[in-house]
């Protein structure tokens, strides 16, 4: 399979990667962060010093990041309205052409490859070739150019791929009131090119010699040797047809399963408010992404179906970073009542302070996708492209509309109440110490 050495990849790399994550940078970190060694001394770490707080004169952080004054959601409103228009017309696209094309919407490709087969064939054994009386007969049948008159060097044999070995085929024929069985035995000899039945050629051992098109040819070669009563052969041309089947129903099913996964995570995580808006979000990408392949119609393989998953999960990457970054800042927030506007204004903090990290990211997929893209398989670049749209989409979706977009579940659901019964408290039962001692009377400061 194509993708199995890009699985078997991705496997060990994780596998490696955690291991290193977790023993090696995160042991190096801890060291690090508790040596005296590198007290003060930013420049090791490409850190600023002048941007540093000095705690011990309660000096507040002051530097959030290079993008700490880059707010995408100022372009919301453009966002919003285009994302909407190119989701409704991805999904009438996708309906249109799936109906049209019995639920393959992409433009597939059909391979159509023809190449030619010089099949010798005998009806007896006695008669049947061997490997090496094909590789004569070819190694001295010369081409003639396309003009049909000039002779050139190229021998038949220069364009045989592979000669296989000889196959058998039963065959009954009622002859005088009997049957009779023949069995024919015949060598495949497979040419790397289409030659056309009018291509001529000239045939000449030494002591024989003929020419004209290649059959007239083989067939004069065989009675020359008195076998072409029992033995035959010809070229022919073989059309081999393979048209990709649509593998859209299982990976799609298998992506709106991890994203409901995901998403249900999401709700958990950081309540349905935010989750849900990181959901609509990516899902939106991968419709999107996948309209503009279905739209445009060109000729694609259903290899590019694979692209899918990896755009969710871009997507929600993007989101998680938004979300824990708008999490930690309301938890470090200290006013004692946090509204609508202070919600926003903490949602904006959160998505221009996480944005050097989502850059980050972005870099590295793009670098992945291009690189594959120029140096994989003809039948999965096509799919780096797509996760390359994909990935710039999905980042421009979150940045630009999940802050605004979770701020208005948050307005929807703030009209929702669910009434609770108030939970019966056990009445205390009040403990009778039996004792006849007197007890001892507590008086703050007299007992002392």
């Amino acid at each position: 399979s194509t993708m199995t050495p890009l699985a078997a990849a991705l496997v060990l790399g994780g596998i490696v990667s955690l291991i290193l994550n977790t023993l090696a940078l995160k042991g190096l970190m801890w060291l690090a962060t508790n040596t005296t060694a590198f007290i003060g001394k930013y420049g090791y770490f490409g850190i600023a010093s002048e941007k540093v707080p000095n705690v011990m004169e309660e000096e507040k952080q002051s530097y959030y990041g290079p993008y700490a004054d880059f707010d995408l959601t100022k372009k919301r409103k453009p966002v919003s309205i285009a994302a909407i228009a190119l989701t409704a017309v991805s999904l009438i696209g996708m309906v249109t052409f799936g109906a049209i094309r019995h639920g393959n919407f992409f433009n597939t490709r059909t391979n159509i490859a023809e190449n030619s087969e010089i099949h010798f064939e005998a009806v007896n054994r006695e008669y049947a070739f061997s490997k090496q009386i094909v590789e004569n007969y070819l190694d001295h049948m010369l081409v003639y150019e396309s003009d049909g008159t000039t002779l050139s060097e190229t021998k038949v044999s220069d364009y045989v791929l592979s000669i296989e070995e000889p196959a058998t085929m039963t065959e009954k024929k009622a002859e005088d009131g009997h049957v009779n069985e023949y069995i024919h035995y015949y060598y495949v000899a497979m040419l790397d090119r289409n030659l056309s039945l009018e291509t001529k050629v000239q045939y000449s051992d030494g002591g024989y010699t003929t020419d004209g098109e290649i059959n007239t040819v083989l067939n004069d070669v065989l009675s020359n040797n008195g076998i072409s009563a029992n033995c035959t052969a010809a070229l022919k041309n073989v059309t081999n047809v393979t048209e990709d089947k649509p593998g859209f129903l299982w990976i799609s099913v298998a992506t709106l399963v991890g994203l409901a996964v995901s998403g249900l995570y999401l709700v958990l995580r950081y309540r349905p408010s935010k989750g849900l808006a990181a959901f609509i979000l990516a899902l939106a990408t991968p419709i999107i992404t996948t309209g503009i392949f279905c739209l445009i119609q060109v000729a694609v393989s259903t290899y590019i179906l694979v692209a899918l998953p990896a755009i969710v999960i871009l997507s929600l990457a993007f989101g998680v970073l938004i979300n824990n970054r708008e999490r930690e800042l309301y938890l470090e927030d200290r006013s004692k009542d946090i509204n609508l506007e202070k919600r926003e204004e903490l949602f904006v903090k959160a998505g221009s302070y996480s944005l050097s990290t989502a850059f980050e990211v972005l870099v590295v997929i793009l670098f992945i996708s291009i690189m594959f893209f120029g140096l994989g398989p003809n039948l999965t670049c096509v799919s780096y492209v797509m996760i390359i749209i994909g990935a710039l989409l999905g980042m421009l979706l979150m940045y630009a509309l999940l802050p605004h977009l979770s701020l208005l579940f948050i307005k929807a659901f703030s009209h929702i109440h669910f009434e609770r019964k108030p939970r019966k408290n056990k009445k205390n039962k009040k403990i009778v110490k039996k004792s006849a001692e007197p007890e001892e009377a507590i008086f703050i400061g007299i007992n002392d």
